[in-house]
């Protein structure tokens, strides 16, 4: 038992090596290789030792993904969902992009963008934008504002 332990540990270890992961995301790589109590054994020790921090790994993502890809808030909350991560550790880790003004980073990413749109309807390049910026993880009060800003879209009509 205790080698089939040290085994499913040096295996973690070795995932960790290649990257921060959360809990669960370390529990379903681990879990065909023994029993259910013996990875709750390894992930308790790797917890207690400091490698594994669900809290540590999602700031690390939303910090890596916001920099490196220009996610919204939305796309990051889903991402961490999908990897295990619990919705008070999420919007924790969420905290640290709160202050950033997403309207700013949306519409960089829109301009960047409509470079590729050059010469489409602008309907058509609002379309697509919007497309885009859902993608990304912006909300749609967030992309329509962008897009009016832009003058892709008509302001909203006053009733």
């Amino acid at each position: 038992m205790a080698d089939r332990e040290r085994q499913i540990y040096q295996r973690a270890l070795r995932l960790l090596a290649r990257r921060p992961r959360s809990t669960a995301e370390l529990s379903w790589r681990l879990a065909r290789l023994g029993t259910p109590e013996v990875v709750r054994a390894v992930l308790q020790r790797l917890e207690r030792e400091g490698l594994l921090d669900d809290l540590r790994f999602a700031r690390l993502w939303v910090m890596a993904r916001r920099a490196r890809r220009g996610f919204g808030t939305d796309r990051l909350r889903r991402e961490l969902w999908a990897r295990g991560v619990n919705r008070e550790v999420v919007e924790e880790a969420l905290q640290l992009v709160q202050g950033e003004d997403e309207a700013v980073l949306a519409e960089q990413l829109a301009r960047a963008r409509l470079r590729a749109y050059r010469g489409l309807e602008a309907k058509v390049a609002a379309r697509r934008l919007s497309a885009y910026l859902m993608r990304r993880g912006f909300p749609s009060s967030t992309i329509a504002s962008v897009l009016r800003r832009m003058g892709l879209l008509d302001p909203p009509s006053g009733g």
